[in-house]
């Protein structure tokens, strides 16, 4: 993926440790920012990005911690995109949504979770709590219908998370895979994934 977007993409903000990989993969390293959490970048005028806490892991083999784990804060002119990447709940959400919220959208994740790993991915109701600790205006749920990894059916992340969500009164969005969503746009609540 990295290799085809290489000459699409004028700047790779990864967290530290990962710029290596890039490099090896043919990335100048002029191209490639590595941030340290709580450290940004700025991207132009209007566009900063800054490297935040994740509970997570970063291996893709039996060596782990060789390189650092984040979520982000992207401020772009006077609004607040939060991605939290794969990411247990901890306490880390709440000191974000102190240190830079409130959030406007929260990209969170919310699926391929399970008993065995719940440090490294949340649970829907841990989704809601994190939305709240942000201080989100609006939630996208992430992680949840694209690849299996779990063992819950593959809509079951986000029909409870709405579920969850409905009962604290926080906007969700769920667009189609690719559909456009802006900030200040009414939520898009049609269950399009409600099918066996």
């Amino acid at each position: 993926t990295i290799r085809q977007l290489r000459k699409k993409v004028k700047r790779f903000v990864v967290p530290m440790g990962v710029g290596s990989h890039l490099r090896r993969w043919g990335i100048p390293p002029e191209k490639i920012s590595e941030l340290n959490w709580h450290d940004a970048v700025v991207v132009n005028d209007s566009l900063r990005i800054i490297s935040t806490p994740a509970h997570h892991r970063s291996n893709r083999t039996f060596e782990q911690r060789k390189t650092l784990w984040s979520s982000y804060v992207v401020e772009a002119g006077p609004y607040k995109v939060y991605f939290s990447g794969d990411t247990g709940y901890s306490k880390h959400f709440k000191l974000i949504g102190e240190q830079y919220g409130p959030i406007d959208l929260a990209l969170l994740e919310c699926g391929q979770y399970n008993e065995r790993w719940s440090r490294s991915h949340m649970f829907p109701w841990q989704t809601v709590r994190a939305a709240q600790d942000l201080r989100a205006g609006t939630v996208i749920p992430i992680h949840w219908g694209k690849f299996a990894e779990s063992t819950h059916p593959w809509n079951e992340p986000v029909n409870r998370l709405m579920q969850s969500a409905d009962s604290v009164n926080l906007p969700v969005s769920v667009p189609y895979i690719g559909e456009p969503f802006s900030i200040g746009d009414p939520p898009l609540v049609y269950r399009w994934w409600d099918f066996k």
